[in-house]
């Protein structure tokens, strides 16, 4: 039998790392809670959480630990501290400063990395829940399904904001049967294309789902293609929301969708198998006002590739 991977949270509140070490031991996390980066239980760690001040305070060794640095506060440029550092799997957004992290997402983290595979889809919805899947192969399919999306939001949230969720499934779907196609030289065969209509090809074609559970709504894509890097992801988030630079569209998923990934949802997963699928699933929470999307932390986690 494999020995248990341990979590080690960096953390000055004991009872608050005991809450979250309770959460980890759930998903089969062993936890070790230190108060300072000199004890050993930081360098034996095989995973880190820590607070994202402190990272800059870790040695080199010590960020090479796979880590989650939690943030109690807006800062984009975390986001570029993610991508120069691949051992960071995930930047943790608290609801406020001094908040619990989601006990879900602690889960769902936690699960990823002692099985060390991809989450279903609709893995952060509370059982019972609703969610509906569907494979687009042309683009009329995946018109009918950004529409299907926003009349189903519509039925939880204000027009606007539904129609926003719908903007958000439309940018998921074009990531996925636009830009992630490849043919046997590994060029893209859609991604300069975006404005024309095209009809994929059954070992091409996504798979696209939706649902809640009356407090979250996901909205969750995969493609077979596998071709997603962090650099991706983390890096040209922190370029189109704090320079507006130019963005690298080397891979499915990439360029300006990942701000407007960042900007509608609250909670982001990136799941990839290289060569064999991308999963990106979206979380939106419901109980967050529209107007407090601006400045709350997000969650942004990265998984294989």
């Amino acid at each position: 039998m494999s020995a248990q991977p341990k979590a080690t949270l960096l953390i000055d509140h004991p009872l608050r790392g005991q809450q979250i070490g309770k959460v980890l031991s759930a998903a089969g996390l062993g936890v070790d809670l230190a108060t300072s980066l000199a004890e050993p239980a930081v360098d034996q760690a095989a995973l880190l959480l820590c607070p994202f001040a402190r990272h800059a305070e870790l040695s080199e060794q010590q960020k090479r630990i796979p880590s989650l640095l939690w943030l109690d506060s807006a800062r984009p440029h975390a986001l570029g501290v993610a991508e120069r550092h691949p051992a960071i799997l995930g930047l943790l957004g608290l609801r406020y400063p001094d908040a619990p992290p989601r006990q879900w997402e602690l889960l769902a983290i936690g699960r990823r990395v002692v099985e060390r595979r991809v989450a279903p889809p609709n893995a952060p919805l509370r059982w019972g829940h609703s969610f509906i899947k569907r494979q687009p192969r042309t683009t009329a399919d995946r018109d009918a399904l950004v529409a299907e999306v926003e009349s189903f939001a519509s039925a939880l949230v204000r027009s606007s904001r539904a129609a926003g969720i719908a903007e958000l499934a439309h940018e998921l779907l074009m990531n996925a049967m636009y830009d992630a196609p490849v043919g046997e030289d590994q060029q893209p065969l859609f991604a300069h294309r975006r404005t024309e209509s095209i009809a994929l090809s059954e070992q091409q074609t996504p798979s696209f789902g939706y649902g809640t559970d009356g407090d979250l709504i996901v909205l969750s894509v995969r493609d077979p293609f596998g071709r997603l890097r962090r650099r991706h992801v983390f890096g040209n988030m922190h370029r189109a929301l704090t320079q507006g630079g130019e963005m690298d569209q080397s891979g499915g998923g990439a360029g300006l969708g990942m701000a407007m990934f960042y900007q509608a949802a609250t909670v982001l997963f990136f799941d990839v198998v290289k060569g064999k699928l991308t999963q990106v699933t979206a979380v939106i929470e419901l109980d967050v006002p529209q107007r407090e999307l601006r400045t709350l932390p997000r969650s942004v986690h990265f998984f294989g590739g």
